[in-house]
């Protein structure tokens, strides 16, 4: 962000200030907000706009992009909980942040650890059913001209 004149740049303003939202502000009005003050205060827009409390286009210009910078941190379930870690904020809302962003991790990761799992169980089964069966026929059938070859066979391991 950029500091405004007589500011600390080590300090930047609240975003949730900069959006005029509190602080347990959902996803849907964040948006909501940010969309009815980018249509205020759009650079574009306010040249033709006598409502708008800056009329500087200096201002108007600065004032938009604090707006992006602050939509675009609090919009983001993990920035959004670094951000209010960093800046103290009230604890619920980032536990609230925190488990959005757990939620839709663990929902992204699970199905394929699913698909994963029940495709290497379902190969090793059958693979190692057919083998042993095998193994038992000759066995059964007396095939000993091989005896060195079936032992190291038979210390194969075969999950099962």
């Amino acid at each position: 962000m950029d500091s405004l004149p007589g500011r600390v740049s080590s300090s930047p303003p609240p975003l949730y200030s900069v959006l005029g939202v509190p602080v347990n502000v959902s996803q849907a009005e964040l948006a909501r907000q940010f969309k009815r003050l980018s249509l205020k205060l759009h650079p574009d827009r306010v040249a033709y706009r006598k409502d708008t409390e800056t009329t500087n286009e200096a201002q108007v210009q600065q004032r938009y992009q604090r707006i992006t910078e602050a939509y675009m941190v609090l919009s983001d379930p993990e920035r959004r909980a670094a951000y209010d870690t960093r800046h103290s904020v009230n604890f619920s809302s980032r536990v609230t942040a925190l488990r959005e962003a757990l939620e839709r991790n663990e929902a992204s990761v699970a199905p394929a650890a699913k698909r994963h799992c029940s495709e290497s169980a379902s190969g090793a089964e059958g693979r190692g059913m057919s083998e042993s069966s095998s193994r038992n026929k000759d066995k059964s059938n007396g095939d000993t001209d091989k005896s060195g070859e079936d032992e190291d066979e038979e210390e194969e391991y075969i999950p099962g």
